[in-house]
């Protein structure tokens, strides 16, 4: 039945088209700031002409950023860190901080077409899928289907339920199908119910 919702919903109208996203050419110092300031775990990276090559993760970031002052910082006894004064100055040219983040790009989960009839929630439950990043024909960057908004938006349509199956069955007492094939036998059956009820 989720299916069924999310067919209706396009992948489109889903994705949040304001998901964050950093420019491959970014310096690791930048994204470092970036991670800082905004709090994000996740973010999409993509060229200069918002074509998606990746994701960048805050635990990847963090391990270069923790491996490189590990190399600064030499471990004392296998326990205490000698003291060493680092310049501010230091740190802003250092190579690895000036290095774009490109080269810690890794795969999404999971990548979409906007033009994708359907996506089944039970699979992104099933997998662990919490961010799927949707694209359009050419590669270029849409927005991104995040597993929270996917699961509030299928809730929305349950709460729908009772008053589009009010609908339905109305439609088949009618005499229509209610959109649902075989639906007409159905309204035969609640027909001749209500005239048994009335003998």
């Amino acid at each position: 039945m989720t299916n069924l919702f999310l067919q209706q919903m396009s992948i489109k109208s889903l994705a949040n088209p304001d998901y964050p996203r950093l420019v491959a050419e970014c310096s690791l110092a930048s994204a470092v700031s970036y991670f800082q300031r905004t709090r994000e775990l996740l973010v999409a990276v993509v060229d200069v002409n918002n074509r998606l090559l990746g994701v960048l993760n805050s635990n990847d970031l963090l391990g270069v950023v923790y491996s490189w002052i590990c190399e600064l910082i030499p471990i004392v006894d296998g326990a205490q860190r000698k003291e060493r004064q680092i310049e501010t100055e230091a740190l802003t040219f250092n190579p690895i901080l000036e290095m774009p983040i490109r080269d810690m790009v890794r795969e999404p989960q999971l990548i979409v077409s906007e033009e994708a009839a359907s996506l089944s929630l039970g699979m992104l439950l099933e997998q662990g899928v919490q961010e799927v990043l949707v694209v359009d024909s050419e590669n270029r960057f849409v927005g991104a289907l995040v597993l929270n908004d996917v699961t509030n938006a299928v809730w929305k349509e349950i709460a729908n339920l009772p008053e589009i199956f009010g609908k339905v069955l109305e439609s088949v007492y009618n005499g229509g199908s209610g959109g649902v094939p075989g639906c007409d036998r159905v309204g035969e059956h609640l027909r001749g119910i209500e005239q048994y009820q009335k003998a």
